[in-house]
């Protein structure tokens, strides 16, 4: 039997269906400016990555920074039984890993488990900007809600966002006063996964001084939203580290609207862990793929036919579309197309292997 960890220092979990691990990782770089943390490493989530976790936590850390999966009815339980959060985050609720289960209203039960199992005193951190968070039933938690996001409701609202020299630029109001800040990776939802690690550095206090310096050492793990600028003004977006509808679309928005090359190109593959969510989860990509200005799209996988066939019903213009299902044809036919100026996006789950094509791209043209 299992005895569970209840810590008297900041233990921060983070769940969601996707955003956790780059919430982590900001959420540990602020907080490193102040304190000797503990931080849960890569991706690794699940129940039995945080057994091992716990065993490594020392008298010496004055803060726990741990990544939780809760992909499962009762994943939360079993984690929050290892070692409870006094400080937990719900990222966002969406149809990753919906192979699991059978309704949205199932995913949100599966995360809501954060809510119910952490200290029911804590601090609870939600996206105000997520339509799926809005319908966890906060109602009996005891504890403190701090909602984050662009909204205006958002207690933490980020404003005046703007993407420069490879990130985010965007104002935070803290203690009054309307505060500048950089985070140096992009998209507008990592400006939101941002704005938690802030909240929470805020709450335990760190100066708006120390919280700027601390996201300047923000780094990100290859594949999620990784840019590589490459000879001949060539700009190579990785983010093929996972993927789900939503993070799709949102990689999308980086492409289109935050680099600026003459020529676009997104190489778009499988989601994976959708279940049934599978056919209509790449349908919400195709039909969204009209609302960019993208030159070509390249698609790779079985799945990926949906998105090729919604794109097309939608009105996305089809001799701007490519389908593969062969690795090394499509490398080829990216290499080919690969030119100067131009932008090019990956974008899959893991299992897709769109490592194999960066590794391919990353030796043929040398970074500058």
């Amino acid at each position: 039997m299992n005895t569970t960890l209840y810590l008297d220092m900041p233990m921060i979990g983070i769940t969601g269906s996707f955003g956790k691990t780059t919430t982590k990782e900001i959420t540990a770089a602020l907080l490193s400016v102040k304190y000797d943390i503990f931080k849960s490493k890569r991706n690794y989530n699940t129940v039995r990555s945080t057994r091992r976790h716990v065993k490594k936590i020392t008298d010496e850390h004055e803060a726990v920074v741990m990544e939780m999966t809760m992909g499962n009815k009762e994943t939360g339980k079993n984690q929050c039984t290892l070692i409870q959060p006094n400080i937990g985050v719900i990222t966002s609720v969406g149809h990753a890993h919906f192979e699991n289960f059978t309704s949205i209203h199932e995913t949100v039960l599966s995360k809501s488990e954060m809510m119910k199992y952490m200290n029911p005193e804590g601090t609870l951190y939600l996206n105000d900007d997520d339509e799926y968070s809005q319908l966890i039933d906060t109602r009996y938690f005891t504890g403190t809600i701090i909602k984050c996001g662009i909204t205006e409701s958002a207690d933490y609202r980020a404003t005046d966002i703007k993407f420069n020299q490879g990130g985010m630029e965007f104002h935070v109001e803290l203690n009054g006063v309307s505060e500048y800040m950089f985070l140096p990776i992009m998209g507008e939802h990592n400006v939101v996964n941002t704005l938690v690690g802030i909240a929470i550095a805020d709450k335990l206090g760190l100066t708006p001084e120390e919280i700027r310096y601390g996201l300047s050492t923000v780094k990100v793990q290859r594949g999620r939203l990784t840019l590589d600028q490459l000879e001949g003004n060539r700009s190579l977006l990785d983010d093929s580290g996972n993927a789900n509808p939503a993070a799709m679309i949102a990689g999308l928005k980086v492409l289109n609207t935050y680099l600026d090359s003459p020529k676009k190109i997104a190489l778009l593959g499988d989601m994976a862990e959708l279940g049934s969510y599978t056919r209509e989860g790449h349908e919400k990509v195709g039909k969204a793929l009209s609302d960019f200005n993208l030159d070509k799209v390249y698609l790779y996988g079985e799945s990926s036919k949906y998105i090729l066939e919604k794109a097309k019903a939608t009105g996305f213009d089809e001799d701007r579309l490519f389908h593969y299902t062969d690795m090394n044809a499509l490398i080829e036919e990216i290499i080919t197309n690969f030119e100067e100026d131009t932008a090019l996006m990956l974008k899959a789950s893991k299992s897709t292997n769109f490592r194999k094509v960066v590794k391919r791209l990353l030796a043929e043209y040398e970074r500058v």
